[in-house]
């Protein structure tokens, strides 16, 4: 059986990516390139706290 705790943790790294994938998509095209250039930025950090939010859970979910 999987662990509540991992499956809340998951959802929480997807809501990250949704909520990333949601403003760069928003705003890839826009003709004003500092809003596409904040959600491109927008994009990367939405990964990397994807990233970082999985780790720190799965380390903490270990000890």
């Amino acid at each position: 059986m999987i662990d509540p705790r991992r499956i809340f943790v998951t959802e929480i790294a997807l809501s990250m990516l949704e909520q990333w994938y949601s403003t760069w998509e928003g705003f890839k095209d826009h003709h004003d390139g500092t809003i596409r250039r904040l959600a491109l930025h927008s994009k990367a950090r939405g990964l990397v706290y994807h990233d970082r939010c999985l780790l720190k859970a799965e380390g903490a979910l270990n000890d």
